[in-house]
This record gives structure tokens, C-alpha cells and sequence, in this order.
């Protein structure tokens, strides 16, 4: 069963806690604020695809980790799956790595000119 609860002001997720055929629950531009509502979610076996961008919880720090540690059996997390998290994470390290390595050659290239 596919939910589409976005924009609605929900602030907590205790209403799904039965909601045991849930399989995608879109909850986009809400009121969560604090993580620990998923556990609303945990019991929930169906439950593959949860949208959460958007809601201030969202911005909170180890957001994606955090939800996915409450919830493993989720495949997709605000329309990008397991895998290619892992794989977002691999281009950010290798992105920050190029960035610093270019950054320490213009600033020896300075040294060196001056």
C-alpha cells in the first residue's frame, strides 16, 4: 500500500504504527522534528520506501544514517536507494580528496612562484 501524506503538518508518527500493509510512505514538507518517531515506524514489515526530506528532522546531523539504523529494511530513503548511498558517500570522499589535494598544489604553486 502506497500512503501520500505530504504537507499535511503531521508532527509525529504514531498514527502509522498499524498501518502493517504500508509498503511507501511519502511524508515530505511536515512538522517531524525528532528522529526517534521512526520507532513508530519499526514494526511496520512492509515498509520499503520513506520520504523525510524536507521535514526538520531532515536537517538534522547523521540524518540518513540514523534513519536507516531504525529502519534496515528500508530500500529507499527520499527517492535514493541503499546502495546508491553508500555509493554518494564513496563520490563525497573522493570529491573532498580531490578538492584538498587541487587546493594543496595552487597553494605550493604560490609558494613556489613568489
Amino acid at each position: 500500500m502506497l500512503l501520500r501524506c505530504s504537507v499535511n503538518r503531521i508532527s509525529t508518527l504514531r498514527d502509522f504504527q498499524c498501518c502493517l500493509e504500508l509498503k511507501d510512505l511519502y511524508l515530505r514538507k511536515n512538522c517531524i522534528r525528532d528522529l526517534s518517531e521512526l520507532e513508530y515506524l519499526q514494526e511496520l514489515p512492509n515498509l520499503q520506501v520513506l520520504w523525510l526530506s524536507e521535514n526538520p528532522c531532515a536537517y538534522l546531523p547523521n540524518y540518513r544514517n540514523t534513519v536507516l539504523r531504525y529502519l534496515p529494511k528500508l530500500l529507499k530513503l527520499d527517492n535514493i536507494g541503499k546502495s546508491c548511498s553508500h555509493m554518494y558517500k564513496i563520490c563525497l570522499s573522493v570529491h573532498h580528496y580531490i578538492v584538498s589535494s587541487l587546493e594543496m598544489c595552487f597553494c605550493n604553486i604560490l609558494y613556489c612562484s613568489s
